[in-house]
């Protein structure tokens, strides 16, 4: 059930806020609703924040699962500097 939340703020974030969530086709309400639901959940991890070119290529190599990639690093820097 919704219910309804009045807050005070300054007037810069409130527009700041605003043209932020119409950018992303959110509602002001449910980007503030989003934002405390993050506050009180558990993490089950490190926090991850990936930049768009990641969340983009994410997913297009696919590696086999016993891929050890500090030993190809290490392979890697051997042969660069040998």
């Amino acid at each position: 059930m919704d219910s309804k939340l009045t807050l005070k703020l300054n007037k810069e974030a409130i527009k700041d806020a605003k043209d932020f969530a119409r950018r992303n086709h959110i509602s002001l309400s449910r980007m503030v609703e989003q934002f405390f639901l993050s506050l009180t959940e558990e993490p089950e991890g490190p926090p991850r924040h990936y930049t768009p070119l990641v969340r983009e290529l994410s997913g297009i190599i696919q590696l086999e699962d016993n891929f050890d990639c500090r030993k190809e690093y290490r392979e890697y820097l051997e042969e660069k500097y040998k």
